[in-house]
């Protein structure tokens, strides 16, 4: 189920729109290491091999459902200049969550792996008017926000409460940044130099945990790339 708005206000210089979802999803399955269930599977199929080939387990009996709102907008105050914008917020919930899965995580199993509840982004983009022949300058910033977000079903086990990497990722921003000169005509063709940073406040969060504890009793993590700066030449032709 969803319903919106969307409006153009001030002579179109204002472009909004508002969105709001209630979705359900029953027999919620989710990609989970079978042998950790094998026993539960064994007794379901009457099958002690099934276990080894199975990816996925029936996490939440009652479904999952989901709610949020959505909001963005894009707004032209004066010339050349343009900024815009959006935020979302959502809330997942189980619904009688498979006993053997609680037991198995410490009696907590949260709707917590890759899902934070409130994401948001801003940017602003400012282009010059021609400076020689058609070519002008553009200058771009963008700042893209999320809340903080569980990585851990159950945060309070022990391999995660050593290694918090692993169970969390706080809330941050990156910003990201991009100046360039657009247009250049050489000839028969148009080019254009741009110099660009990402991440530019250097943050270092985990984005990805591996918990191989289990097979070699050792933790890995994917962070997000380090800071980052480039030069672009593109020509069209």
């Amino acid at each position: 189920l969803e319903a919106g708005v969307k409006a153009d206000l001030f002579d179109r210089r204002l472009r909004t729109s508002i969105a709001f979802y209630s979705a359900s999803y029953k027999n919620y399955q989710a990609a989970q290491g079978a042998s950790n269930y094998a026993a539960y599977i064994t007794q379901v199929t009457g099958d002690p091999g099934r276990y080894a080939v199975l990816g996925t387990i029936v996490v939440a009996a009652g479904g999952v459902k989901a709610k949020g709102v959505e909001f963005d907008f894009t707004a032209a105050p004066t010339t050349g200049l343009t900024v815009g914008g959006s935020l979302s917020y959502s809330k997942v919930t189980y619904n009688n969550i498979n006993p053997v899965i609680l037991a198995v995580n410490g009696g907590t199993y949260l709707p917590s792996s890759f899902r934070p509840k409130s994401t948001g982004s801003l940017w602003a983009q400012y282009e010059t008017q021609p400076l020689f022949g058609d070519a002008y300058m553009s200058f771009r910033v963008d700042g893209i926000y999320q809340s903080h977000m569980g990585l851990a079903q159950n945060p309070g086990l022990p391999t995660y409460v050593h290694n918090p990497n692993n169970s969390d990722v706080p809330p941050y921003m990156l910003v990201n940044g991009r100046v360039a000169l657009r247009d250049i005509k050489l000839g028969g063709v148009t080019a254009e130099v741009a110099a660009w940073g990402k991440n530019l406040t250097d943050r270092d969060y985990t984005m990805f945990p591996g918990d191989y504890t289990l097979y070699s009793g050792a933790y890995g993590s994917n962070f997000m790339p380090a800071r980052s700066y480039g030069l672009d030449v593109t020509v069209k032709f």
